[in-house]
This record gives C-alpha cells, sequence and structure tokens, in this order.
C-alpha cells in the first residue's frame, strides 16, 4: 500500500550504519495500488546511491512501464524437472523414505518449474503415504490422470468415435483434474 511504500521512502533517505548498501526487497510488486507505484516512482526516478531495490512479480505485465523503464529486468526460467526430481531424491534419502522414480517424476512435473510447489506436494505426499512412496496412491492425492484414460482419450481420437470421446471427457472431468493438465 501507499503507507509501506512513503515509510519506505522515509527510510531510504538514511545511509545504512554497517553495509555499503540499503537493499529493499518488494515481493509482489504488482499488487502495489496506483498510489504505491507513484509514490515509488518518485523514489526511483532520484534513488540515493545507497538505495538498491529488488522487486519481485510473476505478473510483469501488470507493472507500469515508467516503473519497468527506470529498472533492470532478469526474467527467470523454470527449473527442470530433472533437477527437481534430483533434489526430492536427496530429500527422500536423507529422511529414509522409500519411493519410486514414476512418483518422484510425478510431481516434479506437476511443481511445473518451482521447487517450492514440489517440496509441498512431497510433504503432502509423504503425511498421506507415509514412508513408502507409491505412483498408484500418490495419484490421487496429486490428482493425476490414469494413463489408461490418455490412451482412451487418444484412440476414441483416431477412431473418431464421437461417443466413447463425450464418454471419456465426462469421466476426465469427474475426475475434477483442470482440462489445462489433460492438454
Amino acid at each position: 500500500g501507499i503507507d509501506e511504500i512513503r515509510n519506505l521512502r522515509e527510510n531510504i533517505k538514511f545511509p545504512p550504519m554497517s553495509a555499503q548498501y540499503k537493499v529493499y526487497i518488494i515481493d509482489e510488486v504488482h499488487m502495489l495500488t496506483n498510489q504505491a507505484f507513484n509514490v515509488l516512482l518518485r523514489t526511483l526516478e532520484e534513488p540515493p546511491v545507497h538505495g538498491k531495490f529488488i522487486m519481485c512479480t510473476t505478473d510483469i505485465h501488470k507493472m507500469p512501464a515508467t516503473i519497468i523503464s527506470r529498472c533492470q529486468r532478469f526474467d527467470f526460467n523454470r527449473i527442470s524437472p530433472k533437477i527437481i526430481a534430483d533434489r526430492m531424491k536427496h530429500i527422500l534419502n536423507v529422511e529414509k523414505i522409500e519411493f519410486d522414480e514414476e512418483s518422484v517424476s510425478a510431481i516434479s512435473r506437476k511443481a511445473d518449474g518451482s521447487v517450492r510447489d514440489a517440496l509441498s506436494l512431497l510433504d503432502q505426499v509423504i503425511s498421506y503415504t507415509g514412508d513408502n512412496i507409491v505412483f498408484n496412491e500418490i495419484s490421487k492425492v496429486l490428482g493425476l490422470i490414469p494413463y489408461d484414460m490418455f490412451f482412451d482419450l487418444t484412440t476414441a481420437i483416431k477412431e473418431k468415435n464421437g461417443k466413447q470421446l463425450v464418454t471419456v471427457l465426462n469421466n476426465i472431468r469427474s475426475l475434477g483434474t483442470p482440462l489445462e493438465d489433460v492438454v
């Protein structure tokens, strides 16, 4: 909000006591109000030499162009499922939890490049399955679509069987899985 940005603007005037810079991290910066963006803009136009800002957002298109034009922009890519899977395997080995490769692979794909999401999903899976993670069990927790439904779907499309296609789509819909996951 505007009050926090005004407070930031007042505090940045004073140099740091024991460091070279004062670093302000503004997470989810796209959530600022228009008034808060305007106050921040004034600070960015004439920043003190000891002031550094790190603004984080997942919705860059919601940021005003006037703010973006005064910043260096770094886009971070999603982390590959293999790296996420390797990290989860390490954690599972340290915790002495048994797992199968298919489960770890499914969790890392479901996390969509986010280690935080992968670890949250892994936590849910562990609380559901205990010390032995098996794919058939975790597919319920993760809301994964069973493989046979994919085969049924592609078979119905290949054979141009409209009735079977509608049946398969209804089955998928009944799982409550987002259609984006099916695609």
